[in-house]
């Protein structure tokens, strides 16, 4: 009888504790739910702020970029919250609001030198994307030694053989061949090439950006045999990564004519040219069309 009085008696504790624990338990799986569900919301914003900005919809790209970076921000999710903002500056630079970018790159150079390890990844990002802001300004001592303050944090982060390293090798190309140092520009295209070539896919759009680099920087050294088997490689590779119809092998097409016009093969040259301003009519209005066709 005492055992079953006993029973009767702690009955009632034991299921409080099961029920406490219980839902404590459930509690904690709710808040885990919540965070996941807002973790998804931030990621979902954050690729469209991604997707709108290759399309070159930089205002719309702010605008997800913004809402991913106050989701983030309230997760204290530090390294995201600092990579929108990243993107956000870098939507202002390529909208030409040279100022409103720096503005907002320095400000992530600053949450990444309070908050992150000094030679944090986004530390290299927002040199890189103030090197950037200041190439397109025209300012090119301050782009370089930005860009080479990114390439300092991405060969101590990443090694030597990385992506991030190859893109700086390829900005610091382009200062060059914008300073006339095209034998300088020309190393710093092949590093990246090497790095492109040892880490990427063959058909890679970083490789035929590269080799689209060089065409470029040997048109303007008036090496036309170098150019054109340059830009061959890179019209091949932008037929597979991007098809027949993109305005990027557009662009090629134009820079294969100039080629052929420097040679005075004009009818070659014009046939490349016709192919570009077809593909741009196919892409754009015809009121866009005119204008290029004018400019």
């Amino acid at each position: 009888m005492e055992i079953r009085s006993l029973l009767e008696r702690s009955l009632p504790i034991v299921f409080l504790i099961c029920f406490s624990i219980s839902a404590f338990s459930n509690g904690k799986q709710q808040s885990r739910y919540f965070d996941a569900a807002d973790t998804s919301k931030a990621n979902n914003f954050y690729l469209l702020g991604i997707k709108h900005g290759e399309n070159a919809q930089y205002d719309s790209s702010i605008y997800f970029f913004e809402k991913a970076s106050l989701i983030y921000q309230k997760m204290d999710y530090s390294n995201r919250y600092v990579a929108c903002i990243n993107k956000i500056g870098q939507n202002y630079q390529r909208k030409n609001d040279y100022q409103k970018a720096l503005d907002i790159l320095n400000e992530a150079l600053r949450f990444c030198n309070l908050h992150l390890s000094e030679y944090h990844p986004e530390t290299a990002v927002a040199y890189n994307n103030i090197g950037n802001t200041f190439l397109s300004k025209g300012d090119l001592k301050q782009a370089e030694d930005y860009y080479k303050l990114a390439l300092e944090i991405r060969i101590k982060y990443f090694g030597e053989w990385s992506a991030s390293v190859a893109k700086t090798y390829e900005n610091l190309g382009l200062l060059y061949n914008r300073k006339v140092l095209f034998r300088i520009a020309l190393d710093y295209y092949y590093r990246a090439l090497d790095i492109y070539y040892k880490i990427d896919d063959l058909r890679s759009k970083h490789i035929a950006y590269i080799h689209n680099r060089l065409a470029v920087a040997f048109i303007e050294m008036k090496d036309f045999h170098q150019a054109e088997r340059h830009l061959r490689i890179a019209i091949n590779s932008y037929k597979e990564v991007f098809g027949l119809n993109h305005v990027k092998l557009a662009i090629l097409y134009f820079n294969m004519g100039i080629i052929f016009s420097y040679q005075n093969d004009f009818d070659t040259a014009l046939q490349y040219i016709t192919k570009s301003l077809t593909i741009f009519r196919q892409n754009y209005s015809n009121e866009f069309h005119e204008k290029f066709a004018i400019i």
